[in-house]
């Protein structure tokens, strides 16, 4: 070549009978042709047009020209392997390669490069790229080259690959590579703080690749090169990759977990196949035996036909249609029962949840009103019910909200007869209370309103009114002592509860009284929610009336609680009654006696309108008007006043007349 270059120069091309050696053979995955050129060195100037031209319309697949220098710019679109190995070229030369997009290998070793063009990330499908044996020394090329998809890269006997972070560098910026140089990447490089063993090692013998010397090959041996390095570079990549390991046994184990069931399985089944054949041997060994012996005794026509047979067997198909077409009914008429019992059970249940919030009036009042002294039991199943109704729970000092109700007569639950339904229970309990409203509580220290006579009256009744009003029995000492018993809290408000929790409560609670009692579950809500709650408070001693303070009269103080729904109350009132039934097994507890605000407002409207219409029929049956009938009742009073004192005057005067005759006595002689 040397000879002919000194000939005929660098400025023409090589003739038309080049020694040019094209071989082609069809690719056995994608159909195409595989082109193996081998030239000499030198004659490369105008390589790709006359490549071209022998191959027609087919791209090669496979090009050897590691013997040559490849500076054009035609392009070979389906190229998968290339190697231009052993070459002296520039990084210009390489722009050829822009447009084999489907390229999956390229060997560039030996080629004294010392940098790279900006082309890597058009080569969607390299994978492998071979530049070791070259001069590169700056981390640009080395990055420039990581914008391809690589699986395999090469840069040992380079300066920059001299450098103790190379590989630590191109992981940085490539963490799926598979190998580097002559190594494959381990876990240990990856992750660098993971104790590896010597298998997952970096740097170990089990992750040497080996890297084929430039050569001259067929095409045959260039694309089976190239498809072995690949399954060599994977099968090391997975031997030493801890996370493949344990994938590689999970897989093996789930495999051999699904071989034995299918063994298994198939087992029995030819068990069962065996079983089938064997009954048919049977069946078939013994009709033959019964015909045998049939003939022998002379009774042939005790042997059934094929019509009959055929009959029997059709009766007995048609028994177990009919017999599974019956279960089949009757599981539907099952079905069809239970569909209509659980719409009638739902349907009862919203209509009595609908009736309850309209007969109630629960979208409008929401208040729950209960004595004072059922404070605790009402605080222990508000909080079990705030627990169902996953709201925060009450703390054993909340104070319930005061009203403007008085229970006149509150009967309790035990006495009033209750029912299975919630609000007709309610509704009975209403009839066996009496409630009645306390106003003007704020106009006095002691509490209640003003009476006023509108009654006109002649003047010698006013005049008789003023003298017994003047002089009655109530001194000013007498008033200043009731004023000072009388304070801004209404008597009716005050506390009645002791200090600290009940004793014998706690002991109580302290017992085995789930084992002993066999409490329903109600109950069990109760005490449990009592025992996260503690004891109850303890109740003070009953007392005799000293001042106005402790007076009550016959009225019992009463509280309300706002529910956060309607339905909190439903399921409240609901909860309570059941209580009622089942709270024989619990001591010193009692059930609450609760009235929704509907009832409450109706119950103390029927008591201010009898107690309006008894006022009104007892003045109609006066005879005489009001004001003088008050002036008259004052003085039947004034007059008891004075004549029970005129007795008690007589007695006093007797007694202090006995005192002076015995202070008088001087002697100690008796006559």
């Amino acid at each position: 070549s040397s000879h002919w270059r000194s000939q005929h120069g660098t400025q023409f091309g090589p003739p038309l009978a080049l020694p040019v050696a094209v071989c082609r053979h069809v690719h056995p995955r994608r159909n195409l042709h595989v082109v193996n050129v081998v030239v000499p060195i030198g004659l490369f100037s105008h390589m790709a047009a006359r490549v071209g031209e022998l191959c027609g319309d087919d791209e090669p697949v496979a090009l050897d020209l590691s013997m040559g220098l490849f500076n054009t710019s035609a392009s070979f679109c389906y190229l998968l392997v290339l190697d231009i190995s052993g070459q002296r070229l520039h990084s210009e030369q390489l722009n050829f390669l822009t447009g084999c997009t489907k390229l999956e290998k390229l060997d560039a070793s030996h080629c004294g490069l010392t940098t790279l063009p900006q082309l890597w990330a058009s080569l969607v499908s390299l994978v492998v790229l071979f530049l070791h044996h070259n001069h590169f020394k700056t981390w640009e090329d080395v990055e420039s080259v990581l914008e391809a998809p690589l699986e395999w890269l090469t840069f040992f006997m380079s300066p920059i690959a001299c450098q103790s972070s190379f590989r630590s560098f191109v992981l940085q910026r490539k963490p799926n590579i598979l190998a580097i140089d002559q190594w494959a990447v381990t876990d240990g490089e990856r992750v660098p703080s993971a104790q590896s063993s010597t298998r997952f090692a970096a740097g170990g013998e089990s992750t040497l690749l080996s890297v084929s010397p430039p050569r001259r090959r067929s095409c045959e041996e260039l694309l089976a090169e190239s498809v072995e390095e690949r399954r060599t570079l994977h099968r090391k990549s997975a031997w030493c990759s801890a996370a493949v390991s344990i994938e590689v046994c999970w897989r093996g184990f789930q495999s051999r977990k699904r071989t034995a069931a299918l063994r298994k399985a198939r087992a029995q089944r030819i068990v069962h196949v065996q079983r089938v054949a064997r009954a048919f041997l049977w069946r078939q060994r013994m009709r033959a035996y019964t015909r045998d012996y049939l003939a022998e005794i002379d009774e042939l026509d005790l042997l059934l036909s094929s019509k009959e047979i055929e009959r029997i067997n059709a009766a007995k198909v048609i028994a177990r249609a009919a017999r599974s077409w019956m279960s089949w009914r009757l599981e539907q008429r099952r079905h069809r029962l239970a569909t209509g019992l659980f719409l009638r059970i739902a349907k009862g249940f919203l209509a009595r949840r609908c009736l309850m919030y309209d007969v109630l009036s629960l979208r409008q009042w929401q208040k729950l009103y209960f004595p004072v002294e059922h404070s605790w039991e009402f605080l222990v199943l508000c909080n079990v019910m705030r627990r169902t109704h996953r709201l925060e729970p009450l703390p054993l000092n909340h104070s319930f909200e005061s009203c403007d109700v008085l229970g006149v007569v509150i009967a309790e639950v035990d006495e009033v007869q209750l029912y299975n339904s919630c609000l007709l229970s309610v509704r009975n309990y209403a009839k066996h209370v009496v409630l009645r409203r306390y106003g003007c509580r704020n106009e006095h220290p002691w509490g209640g309103p003003l009476h006023h006579v509108v009654d006109t009256a002649p003047p010698s009744i006013d005049t008789a009114y003023k003298k017994l009003r003047r002089y009655t029995r109530v001194t000013e000492v007498d008033r200043e002592a009731f004023a000072r018993s009388c304070s801004r809290t209404h008597p009716i408000d005050a506390c009645e509860g002791g200090e600290g929790p009940s004793l014998l409560w706690e002991s109580f609670l302290a017992t085995d009284w789930a084992s002993v009692r066999k409490p329903s579950e109600t109950v069990q809500e109760f005490m449990f929610e009592a025992q996260r709650l503690g004891g109850r408070p303890r109740r003070a001693p009953v007392r005799t009336t000293e001042s106005h303070r402790d007076a009550t009269w016959l009225s019992r103080r009463m509280l309300c609680y706002t529910c956060p729904s309607a339905r909190f109350v439903v399921d409240l009132l609901a909860l309570m009654l059941d209580f009622a039934r089942s709270y024989q097994v619990l001591p010193l507890v009692k059930p609450v006696p609760v009235l929704p605000e509907k009832c409450v407002r109706e119950a103390a409207a029927a008591t201010m309108f009898q107690a309006t219409f008894r006022a009104h029929r007892a003045r109609c049956s006066l005879g005489c008007g009001l004001h003088t009938a008050l002036v008259f009742r004052r003085a039947a009073l004034c007059i008891q006043r004075v004549w029970r004192w005129g007795l008690l005057k007589r007695r006093m005067e007797l007694l202090a007349g006995a005192f002076r005759n015995v202070r008088a006595v001087g002697t100690p002689t008796l006559y």
